[in-house]
């Protein structure tokens, strides 16, 4: 199957995404976006990258379509997560733990 998206990276972005990487800092996803992002620019496949990093294919196939749609640093980061929408306003809250 071709890839749809297909990751090049310029030098800059290289550097950059080996510098953080090799920092250690931001956490273990953006690590393993970075380790994505630069494996995938060495033409590695899905399932190669896959079985190096013991993840499923899901978050590579991800990060590839954002940084093709988005640029590197949509790809590095996390989005930010909505989570579950308030089920008590804060009178109700208020009235229920006094």
């Amino acid at each position: 199957m071709a890839k749809r998206y297909i990751v090049t990276l310029t030098d800059e972005e290289r550097a950059s995404l080996q510098e953080r990487i090799h920092k250690g800092k931001g956490g273990v996803r953006k690590v393993q976006r970075g380790h994505i992002l630069l494996l995938a620019d060495e033409g590695e496949s899905d399932e190669a990258i896959a079985e190096v990093l013991h993840i499923s294919q899901a978050p590579i196939q991800r990060t590839r379509r954002r940084f093709v749609a988005e640029g590197l640093e949509e790809a590095f980061t996390e989005r930010r997560r909505l989570g579950q929408p308030r089920k008590w306003t804060g009178r109700q809250e208020t009235f229920w733990v006094a």
